[in-house]
């Protein structure tokens, strides 16, 4: 979520794109890959398709999580405009 919301905000903000489509390959290769990998290893829950659906209404992000997304989009677009003003290329 951090990530999207900083690939949205940077352009309407006027500062250059912070990701080549190369960076956002190698992001979604470590941060899907691991997961992926302790998910293999997992073993099956007992009658988890038995399982009543979550209500609507709940969330599927809690607000801290929610929370953190936020401050790790604006971090990422603060660092991008300071990397730009301090002319880090």
């Amino acid at each position: 979520m951090g990530e999207t919301l900083t690939i949205f905000i940077v352009p309407i903000a006027g500062i250059a794109i912070p990701l080549l489509p190369i960076h956002i390959l190698w992001i979604n290769l470590v941060t899907d890959g691991l997961p992926g990998l302790a998910l293999v290893t997992k073993e099956p829950e007992e009658n988890i398709m038995n399982r009543t659906p979550r209500p609507p209404r709940n969330f599927i992000c809690s607000r801290i999580g929610f929370k953190n997304f936020i401050i790790n989009a604006g971090l990422s677009i603060f660092i991008q405009w300071w990397a730009l003003v301090e002319g880090y290329d």
